[in-house]
């Protein structure tokens, strides 16, 4: 969980020094010139601006949950996200699929690669960087908007749209 206070801008949901850990990293990154004390976070290709999303909500993050943090410098961001990206971005990659695998059996689920019908083995060669977003459907009405065969669930998987695999 990110919270947004004064001091303490990105603390995660762990307790101990672990919830300082995106923060310090920030705050690093922000002495360095790379990014302002207050980047947009994109995390698993979702981003999330602290004046905006980061005001607002808490996310759900642990250090555990975070795989790999990449640091875009200013003009790095500002050439991929607009100015949305001129306080800099901090990139994320979590464990999010990774837990969409652990949670589902592999036998009575459908995962889709946008419309496409892929296997859990392909599913697992997904780079987590290329994908936009992930949702799990696990309601029998809206599998139903997917298949027609008796699945216990669909994760439907988009790639970001530079995506050399799409």
């Amino acid at each position: 969980m990110v919270a947004s206070c004064s001091k303490n801008r990105y603390l995660l949901s762990d307790k101990g020094k672990e919830c300082y850990f995106l923060q310090q990293r920030i705050d690093e990154s922000a002495k360095a010139g790379m990014i302002s004390k207050t980047p947009m976070l994109v995390i698993d290709g979702y981003p999330f601006r602290y004046e905006v999303e980061l005001k607002k909500q808490r996310l759900k993050l642990s250090r555990n949950d975070i795989l790999q943090i990449d640091i875009l410098k200013r003009q790095t961001s500002i050439n991929i996200y607009g100015e949305q990206g001129k306080k800099g971005v901090v990139l994320i990659r979590s464990s999010a699929l990774k837990q969409a695998l652990k949670n589902h059996s592999n036998d009575n689920v459908l995962v889709l690669l946008g419309e496409n019908k892929i296997s859990f083995e392909e599913m697992k060669k997904i780079d987590p960087m290329d994908i936009d977003s992930v949702d799990i459907i696990k309601t029998k009405s809206e599998i139903q908007k997917y298949t027609s065969e008796a699945y216990d669930g669909v994760i439907v998987i988009k790639l970001k749209k530079n995506n050399r695999f799409k």
